[in-house]
Order: structure tokens, then sequence, then C-alpha cells
């Protein structure tokens, strides 16, 4: 994929990440993409400076997720994709090595990141990212702001996919979305089953509901 690439392509892709950067007054371009295929791609852009910022999330809750029925758009005219169980399973395995192994192969900056935690304590981890990716990019750490309380002020944002959450406007609380926990035990037990050691790894050892 990566050599089939058009020609300039490189040369755009670093063009408009340093606009994002210009254009925002921002010293890092902060890039919500999953796909370690996109990531890949960007490590390969000479002039962007790539720190990889792993989040994972307990695998029972993401399968809970992709089950969800989500209206995609706000027009109520696509919805997300859907996956059962075991295939939600699979795809969460895939995605964290694929990404871990990339880092590790490439040696870019890395830190992992748990869902869970990010959002019971979201001012520590996010002062705790922002201050070690700007100091291992050499940039300069200006005083962070911090949250209110446990709420995130959300404007406009410009995206073509993804969570259908992306269109919510103004005062949002940030809390854990923990109705997967009302799953059936046989769905838990499966999931956990298939996602076992790696899952381990992460801190997901309890059982949960």
């Amino acid at each position: 994929m990566l050599r089939s690439a058009p020609a300039g392509f490189w040369d755009a892709t670093g063009s408009l990440y340093a606009a994002i950067r210009d254009v925002s007054g921002r010293q890092v371009v902060v890039d919500s993409s999953k796909l370690p295929t996109y990531l890949a791609m960007l490590a390969q852009v000479s002039s962007i400076d790539v720190h990889i910022i792993h989040l994972v999330r307990d695998p029972r809750a993401v399968t809970h997720s992709w089950l969800r029925p989500r209206v995609a758009d706000p027009d109520g005219r696509t919805t997300m994709p859907r996956f059962k169980a075991v295939k939600s399973a699979l795809l969460w395995i895939i995605m964290n090595v694929t990404a871990e192994w990339f880092a590790f192969r490439t040696g870019l900056p890395y830190v992992r990141v748990r869902y869970e935690d990010l959002v019971a304590d979201p001012n520590r981890i996010m002062g705790q990212l922002r201050s070690g990716i700007l100091r291992e990019a050499g940039l300069e750490l200006a005083e962070a702001g911090t949250l209110d309380e446990k709420d995130i002020k959300l404007d406009v944002f410009h995206s073509i996919s993804g969570n259908p959450m992306r269109f919510q406007q103004g005062r949002t609380p940030i809390v854990e979305d923990a109705a997967w926990k009302g799953d059936s035990r046989g769905r838990k037990a499966i999931v956990g089953a298939l996602t076992f050691p790696l899952r381990w790894r992460y801190g997901y050892r309890g059982r949960a509901g």
C-alpha cells in the first residue's frame, strides 16, 4: 500500500498537517485516527514528528459498543457497522497488537492509556500526555488549562466518519459508559476468553457484572 502511493502524496500529506498546525496556532496536532495502517502511512512523512497514544478499552465494553445500532450522521441516512461478539473480539486483538508491534518496530514515542483511567481522571491523564509529548518533541511547555470538573466544552467538529457522539456540542460530562456490564454473562465470558492474555496485560482482570 505504501509503495503504491501516488507521486507527491507524502509531500501533500505533510503540507496538510503543517497547515492544520498553522491555522490552529497549536504546537501539536492530535489525529484521532484508529487504523494502524494509517499510522504506518504517517510515519513515512518525514516532516511529521509522530507520537503514538494507544488508547485501549476493556474488550467486553468494545464488543457491547459494536453491537449497538447507531446512526452515523445527523440526517439519519446511514448507520455504523455492527459486529458480532467473536468478530469484535478478534478485531480488538488485531488492532491493539498491530499498534504495539508497529510502535516497537519503528521506535516511535509510545504511551498506552486506558479509557477507564482517562474518564476517571481526565485532568491528570491529559496533563501527563501533554507534558510528555511536548517534552519529547522539544517544544515549549506552556501552562496547561484544566477541565471544568469533569465536563468538556465541545465546539463544531469537522469529521466525516466515526462515532455519532462527535456531533454533540456544548458542555458534555465526561463519564464512563458502563452499559456493557449489563450484558449476558455468556457473551462476556466468550469475549474474555478470546482476548486473554492481552486483556489481562492491559489490566482488565476482574469479572464485570
